[in-house]
């Protein structure tokens, strides 16, 4: 389908300029809103979640006092979620 669509697009330029008025372009975290559900879940997720936590106290504490023996911390998440969260609210 997609050679036929570049031969129809070489043979006739008004097929052509169709076909690059569909093409897709990425776009910036800051043009995307989500509402309904998701939108509500991710403003959920930040206000009681992400705006309430406390790194130092949850995240940092276990490395600085090195007494944990097991378990899983994972600051990463944290910080890539603050990040995301952070590019999304920023157009607000």
């Amino acid at each position: 389908m997609l050679a036929l669509g570049a031969a129809a697009g070489a043979a006739f330029p008004e097929v052509r300029s169709a076909l690059a008025a569909d093409a897709m372009a990425p776009l910036a975290p800051t043009e995307v809103k989500v509402g309904g559900e998701t939108g509500r879940r991710i403003n959920v997720t930040v206000n009681n979640n992400l705006l309430v936590i406390h790194v130092d106290k949850d995240f940092l504490a276990p490395f600085q006092n090195k007494d944990k023996k097991d378990g899983y911390i994972g600051l990463g998440k944290p910080i890539d979620s603050s990040v995301r969260f952070a590019a999304y609210l920023s157009g607000r």
